[in-house]
């Protein structure tokens, strides 16, 4: 802060008086007239120093961190030119007169102005920004011109009683903006702290998740905790507020507490991981965890379409693991020949067509079983298996069947007909 007397007013009227008693002054009006002098005038330099620079650098030359770092001094010229030459102006100002309360004025001009762009480059944010424009930069302009002190009484004039907490017009903004500023910065750290853990190819998955979703959790508290505090609400008034949302939450939201609770013993229990390939029993709904979250798990169905199972029912229900031990699985088919048929040759051909495919397993070799004669054939049972469940157990069934068709089809094997009851 520059060094010298600032002068604060009790009333608006007060203020205006004063005013009125200092622009007849003729020092006065030349101070004013230096000062929007060197306002315009840096303005102005900004202005042709970004043109010179858009025209003299090429396109390829304006990305990276010199750029930016170029860009934002740029943007930042104006405000800081300014500071210095009010500086210069004031420096030789004050071997004539004490009366510096114009370049004063002027020092806090330049830091809104300084504020005002830092919020609009900067804040990528437009929420934040918003809150910006309409709390910080209005109250630096009041600042500037020494009258925050009787806006500030008026607001807090203008407040509503809450039993032990009084509510008023500048404690709520005060609210909202130290509020927005600090949640800003815990979205920032918890954004942080994310793209660290999802670059740590050391921790798994579900780990990954539940370490997020705490983290976002206990900090935020911890920022909600702190900004009451900072804006001077006493914690302990809210403590029967405090009471009744823990019952509200004790009675509501015993689903949402037991979901939590469930994701973190699957986390501990480490039997359902992400990439799985699961099923609730009963449901048929068989697919793939994409993802393990604080409140639900979610299935990829492999259709398009995405299932939100609760955590708390893969606990509670029985539930089908394909892939809890690898991605191998193992497939069933079933092929009815006719009883007229040579069944060895069916046989050999319902191996052969498993085998000579490249998906089935080389560590399980297929095998083939003359299951049971029914009214109309024999059925054979085929087992194979395949290495990686994701691509290959369906397309490997198509192929196999249809290389049987074909080979019963050349070998003159009849697949038994079906007679129509009435």
């Amino acid at each position: 802060m520059v060094p010298g007397h600032e002068i604060h007013f009790d009333s608006f009227s007060a203020y205006f008086s004063h005013l009125w008693l200092k622009i007849h002054n003729r020092v006065t009006f030349i101070e004013i007239g230096v000062l929007l002098g060197i306002i315009f005038a840096s303005y102005l330099f900004q202005r042709w120093l970004k043109h010179y620079y858009n025209v003299n650098t090429n396109i390829e030359k304006k990305t990276g961190v010199l750029s930016f770092i170029i860009s934002m001094i740029i943007s930042f010229a104006a405000p800081m030119l300014a500071f210095f030459c009010i500086s210069i102006a004031m420096s030789i100002s004050s071997k004539f007169t004490h009366n510096l309360e114009v370049y004063h004025f002027g020092f806090h001009a330049t830091i809104v102005w300084f504020l005002w762009i830092l919020a609009i480059h900067v804040i990528p944010d437009a929420f934040v920004r918003s809150v910006l424009c309409c709390t910080l930069i209005p109250f630096l302009i009041l600042w500037t011109l020494g009258v925050s002190d009787p806006v500030i009484d008026y607001l807090n004039a203008l407040s509503l009683n809450l039993g032990v907490m009084q509510l008023s017009i500048f404690l709520i903004l005060k609210i909202l903006l130290i509020a927005t500023c600090l949640l800003w910065f815990a979205r920032i750290v918890t954004d942080s702290v994310h793209s660290f853990l999802d670059n740590n190819k050391k921790i798994t998955p579900e780990v990954r998740d539940l370490m997020q979703n705490l983290f976002r959790i206990i900090f935020y508290t911890v920022v909600a905790l702190v900004s009451l505090d900072l804006v001077g609400v006493d914690l302990k008034s809210l403590t029967l507020l405090g009471g009744a949302v823990g019952i509200g939450i004790g009675l509501g939201l015993q689903k949402i507490a037991a979901n939590f609770i469930s994701s973190v013993i699957i986390l501990f229990e480490q039997k359902i991981k992400v990439g799985h390939f699961i099923e609730i029993y009963g449901s048929g709904n068989p697919g793939w965890i994409r993802h393990l979250g604080a409140r639900a798990a979610i299935i990829d169905m492999g259709d398009g379409k995405e299932l939100l199972v609760p955590n708390e029912e893969l606990l509670t229900k029985t539930v089908i693991d394909w892939t809890a031990r690898d991605s191998k699985a193992r497939s069933d088919l079933r092929i009815k020949v006719s009883f007229q048929s040579n069944l060895e040759r069916a046989k050999q051909i319902i191996i052969e067509a498993a085998q000579s495919h490249p998906y089935c397993s080389k560590s399980f070799a297929p095998s083939t079983y003359l299951e049971k004669f029914t009214d109309n054939g024999a059925q054979f049972l085929l087992q194979f298996w395949v290495d990686n469940l994701a691509v290959g157990k369906m397309d490997m069934q198509n192929d196999v069947l249809l290389t049987i068709w074909k080979k019963f089809s050349e070998e003159g094997i009849e697949h038994p007909i079906i007679s129509a009851h009435n």
